[in-house]
């Protein structure tokens, strides 16, 4: 996918000791950001350098009234002016369809979310 050279940016929800390992899947001066700890281990830091490594704690912004703002403002803005956008992998329509939305969801053959339109 990359032809070898690596990712600019790795996501990484998880934490714990395979947080290390993502740092194999970066190109050199390429981005780690940690932003969830579904692993309550600790987060071990991969040794392959040069990379940037970030740490995200949503508590920090969702956890008082003014962050929910600010957070909602710059998430508004962005989808108002084109800056952020969903990836839609495919839409159903009719829950009828709900069986063929949680096989693809079951495949992970898809790269974007999965809509149902009811």
């Amino acid at each position: 996918m990359t032809g070898g050279r690596g990712v600019d940016i790795v996501l990484d929800a998880v934490g714990g000791p395979g947080f290390a390992a993502l740092g194999d899947a970066v190109a050199p001066d390429g981005t780690l950001v940690s932003y969830g700890r579904l692993d309550e281990q600790p987060i071990l830091l991969p040794r392959r350098w040069p990379l940037t490594v970030h740490g995200y704690a949503n508590l920090v912004i969702t956890g008082d009234p003014g962050g929910r703002h600010r957070a909602a403002h710059h998430l508004g803005s962005g989808l108002a002016d084109g800056t952020l956008r969903s990836v839609i992998a495919e839409v159903f329509y009719g829950l009828d369809r709900i069986t063929d939305a949680h096989r693809l969801m079951e495949s992970s053959e898809h790269t974007g979310k999965i809509v149902v339109r009811i």
